[in-house]
C-alpha cells in the first residue's frame, strides 16, 4: 500500500477525529456509541480512499457526510430515540466536590441540547455545524449545498429562535444562568 495514502489518512484522522466525535456524540447522546461510530466513519473513509482508490477533495466535508449517514443508519436500525434513563438504570451515583462544576456544565449542555432539538431540522443542523463543530459558512455551504447567504440567514434566524427558547426556559424555571 502506498505510504503517501497512509500518511495523508493519518493526518486527516489527527485533524478531524475530535470534531467528528463531538459531532456524533452531540447527535446520539452516548459517548461509547459515538466512539464506535467515529471509528466506523474513518474505517469507511479508509476503505473509500485506500482500498477503492478514490480521491477525496475536501476531507472534512466527506467525513461529516459519512458521519451523518452513519447516524441516520443507526437510528433507522434502532427505530427509536435514545432513552437516557435506561442507560442510567438503578446505579448509585456518588458526586465528588470536584465534579460539581463539570456536572453543572453537563446539565447546561443537556438543557441546550433539549432546546436545540425543538428547532426545525434545517436550523438545528446548520446551528450545530456552526457553533458546535466550529465550521465556517463556506464549509457549511459545501456540506449542505446551500448558498452562503442562505446559510447566514438560517444561522441568524435559528439563533434568534433558540435565544427565544432559552429565554422562555429561564422564565419558566426561574433559572437566570
Amino acid at each position: 500500500m502506498d505510504n503517501n495514502i497512509k500518511e495523508k489518512f493519518s493526518q486527516v484522522y489527527k485533524d478531524h477525529a475530535p470534531a467528528i466525535l463531538r459531532h456524533i456524540y452531540f447527535r446520539v447522546s452516548n459517548y461509547d456509541l459515538a466512539k464506535d461510530l467515529t471509528q466506523d466513519v474513518f474505517l469507511k473513509t479508509w476503505n473509500y480512499m485506500a482500498l477503492e482508490g478514490n480521491h477525496v477533495k475536501d476531507h472534512k466535508n466527506f467525513l461529516y457526510m459519512v458521519a451523518n449517514n452513519l447516524i441516520i443508519d443507526h437510528y433507522r436500525q434502532k427505530n427509536k430515540l435514545p432513552l437516557w434513563l435506561e442507560e442510567v438504570g438503578e446505579k448509585e451515583i456518588t458526586i465528588r466536590p470536584t465534579q460539581e462544576h463539570e456536572i453543572d456544565l453537563k446539565i447546561k449542555l443537556a438543557i441546550f441540547r433539549r432546546l436545540l432539538s425543538k428547532l426545525e431540522s434545517n436550523y438545528r443542523k446548520i446551528i450545530s455545524y456552526r457553533y458546535l463543530n466550529h465550521m465556517s459558512i463556506n464549509e457549511i455551504c459545501a456540506l449542505t449545498g446551500k448558498s452562503p447567504n442562505h446559510v447566514s440567514v438560517i444561522i441568524y434566524q435559528g439563533t434568534k429562535i433558540l435565544k427565544s427558547k432559552v429565554d422562555d426556559y429561564r422564565a419558566a424555571t426561574g433559572n437566570r444562568e
